[in-house]
């Protein structure tokens, strides 16, 4: 038995080993776990994830896992408990090598800056047996196809493993993989500057309201939300000062969300007085687009 899977079974134990606390909600990567739960799978145990037939670059879409007691049980194997209406009935995770995974109120999220992103069961997901999860199609150019893995959890709500039962999603990957959708040709990417914003006195990133020009001063995050159907290869940020001096700031993506970029811009750094920021964004069709924003800069 791999050591994910130790931890998954170790994790989805809390379901029942503490059932007044509900179900585990930091995530399956956050323990070493333990071998409290049943050893292996279990083909009474019917796991489905459900997956859109396409993906757009940075938009969200709908996963679904349902977890079901197979029609006919295996004796040699650990039953699938009934659900019960009012206890602890089940819990999933499910992971993906690309995209990011979107907040719902009945499961947490992961979506490290490296490693997969993943999804599982929250204290109120456990007293359910299917969960709709939000994932957002990867914004970048590279992924062609993103194939989904799913582990669930069958529990009888009691404080003992023995009458649990788990399994994979164990149906061919071409059922959990989920393809780009076509890109429209000569469509130029979407870019708005989220941050800062027109008007307001910005003293690093804490804004207040105020008529007439923007003013920033310290060190400010500038943010843009950029996208595209074809997806978006880099988003750079520029500032520019009256005298036309141009630096380039850069611009990383969010692993959070796809579409967020950001830089940093430093006022001490820069010549006092007006500027212009600028953020151009760069479609997978190399393609771009951009927008502006005059401020006024302080050290």
């Amino acid at each position: 038995m791999s050591r994910r899977t130790a931890v998954f079974l170790a994790l989805l134990g809390a379901l029942h080993m503490a059932p007044r606390a509900g179900a585990y909600s930091g995530g399956i990567y956050n323990s070493a776990g333990c071998s409290c739960h049943q050893p292996a799978t279990s083909t009474n145990v019917q796991v489905t994830t459900a997956v859109p037939s396409r993906f757009v670059p940075g938009a969200s879409h709908d996963v679904g896992v349902t977890v079901r007691c197979a029609p006919s049980q295996d004796p040699a194997k650990p039953a699938c408990p009934p659900a019960a209406m009012t206890l602890h009935q089940g819990g999933f995770n499910l992971t993906a090598p690309a995209g990011t995974f979107l907040s719902g109120s009945n499961y947490a999220v992961s979506n490290p800056t490296s490693g997969s992103p993943h999804a599982n069961h929250n204290a109120k997901g456990s007293f359910g047996r299917s969960w709709t999860v939000g994932w957002q199609g990867p914004n970048d150019c590279a992924t062609k196809s993103v194939t989904f893995t799913t582990l669930a959890n069958a529990v009888d709500g009691s404080s003992s493993p023995r009458g649990d039962a788990w399994n994979f999603d164990t149906r061919p990957a071409s059922s959990r993989t989920v393809l780009r959708a076509p890109a429209t040709p000569g469509t130029k990417p979407a870019i708005t500057l989220t941050n800062p914003r027109p008007s307001g006195i910005y003293n690093g990133d804490s804004r207040i309201e105020s008529p007439g020009p923007t003013v920033v001063s310290g060190s400010v995050t500038l943010t843009a939300l950029a996208s595209d159907d074809s997806g978006i290869q880099s988003v750079t940020f520029t500032d520019t000062s009256v005298a036309g001096t141009a630096t380039t700031l850069g611009g990383t993506r969010s692993p959070e969300d796809g579409r967020v970029f950001t830089a940093v811009l430093t006022t001490t750094l820069q010549v006092p007085g007006p500027h212009t920021i600028t953020a151009t964004a760069k479609d997978c069709q190399g393609l771009t687009s951009t927008t502006s924003l005059d401020v006024i800069m302080i050290p």
